[in-house]
């Protein structure tokens, strides 16, 4: 699975593309990819069909669990910050150079990386076997087991849904905005006032966090509602096609 991101990921390292920071935020997502896919979607598929539950290896579901549930946050992070380039890139050209121009560029990319180091390890995700899917306690629905309050807590779901709902709220506002502007731009100026090279960005930014916005929700609701198990597991599928975006 992983291999197919290799040709995606050394066309972007070509310098008429990585000379542009939307690129090199979406060749770091590349990477995060690569990281999280193998945890939450090819351990968790063997751990299912071996039946295996979180007791049988302690050590390697929960390092899996923090590498996906750290890298989610991470992810979702950069994918904010690469709508706030391409919405400050194409509204206003002459203030973006200041805030991501060069080396800043870089600065930026260690923001998801200290976001996801601290959340990563205070509120994993673990999968649990019963429901198919990653859930923050993984004796969950295991009759006296569930609700360990070593993995059971109310703060978890309350970050959990603040962290998706202002990741949803962001991409909104900031590829709102942007349209907005093209739209106000053409009008003005009676002919498009975007280059080919920010069209062709701005669409492979869209492509790349649209993905963004399903997972997100629906992990909303369930921190709000008990859902049916096919729900669960939904939802899990639609985490594992959130970091597959190299593959649409």
């Amino acid at each position: 699975m992983n291999l197919s991101y290799f040709p995606f990921m050394i066309a972007m390292l070509k310098k008429e593309f990585f000379q542009y920071s939307a690129y090199k935020f979406m060749f770091m997502m590349g990477f995060y990819d690569l990281f999280i896919l193998p945890c939450n979607a090819i351990i968790a598929g063997i751990q299912v069909i071996q039946g295996r539950h979180f007791c049988n290896n302690p050590k390697l579901y929960y390092w899996s669990g923090v590498i996906s549930c750290g890298g989610f946050y991470g992810v979702t992070t950069l994918c904010v910050v690469l709508a706030f380039d391409r919405f400050l890139e194409m509204s206003f050209p002459r203030i973006a150079p200041y805030i991501f121009g060069g080396a800043k560029t870089y600065l930026w990319m260690c923001v998801p990386i200290i976001y996801q180091c601290y959340i990563g390890f205070q509120l994993p995700h673990i999968f649990n076997i019963k429901i198919y899917a990653m859930n923050q306690d993984p004796f969950h629905l295991i009759p006296g087991m569930e609700n360990n309050p070593k993995f059971h807590f109310d703060s978890f779901k309350v970050f959990h849904t603040w962290n998706n709902g202002l990741l949803i709220f962001f991409l909104v506002f900031f590829y709102g905005g942007l349209i907005v502007v093209a739209k106000l731009k053409s009008k003005i100026y009676n002919k498009p006032k975007i280059s080919k090279i920010q069209k062709q960005m701005t669409i492979q930014a869209l492509c790349v966090c649209g993905e963004m916005f399903f997972a997100p929700l629906i992990h909303i609701f369930m921190n709000i509602v008990e859902f049916p198990i096919i729900i669960e597991i939904i939802a899990h599928f639609s985490w594992i096609c959130l970091h597959g975006k190299y593959f649409a």
